[in-house]
């Protein structure tokens, strides 16, 4: 199994889209915490198993992981033994706005 790391600006998205959710419903955030947690789960079991990100050139192993039912993404770097969770990205942002981040720094 994989490890997970995260950027501050990722754990911060996840927050604010949980508490979104939770502000409509608190069944709705707790469905959508539920929801990341398992694709977080799949990515850290599998992480090659997710499309790479087609919409930018790099040599960076970046990938994209829906979170079902929400219109989020998880950007991913696969790096070394680790995966560092870029953005919790919505669907409707500006692509590869999340690209200078680094877990690292």
């Amino acid at each position: 199994m994989t490890s997970l790391r995260w950027t501050a600006a990722a754990v911060e998205e996840a927050e604010e889209a949980a508490g979104y959710y939770g502000c409509v419903s608190a069944n709705l955030g707790a469905k959508f915490a539920n929801q990341l947690a398992q694709a977080l789960q799949s990515i850290r079991i599998d992480p090659h198993r997710f499309a790479r990100l087609e919409t930018i050139q790099t040599s960076r192993k970046i990938h994209r992981t829906f979170v079902p039912k929400f219109p989020y993404l998880i950007i991913d770097e696969i790096r070394d033994n680790c995966v560092e969770v870029l953005a919790i990205a919505h669907t409707s942002r500006a692509p590869d706005y999340w690209l200078e981040r680094r877990a690292d720094t």
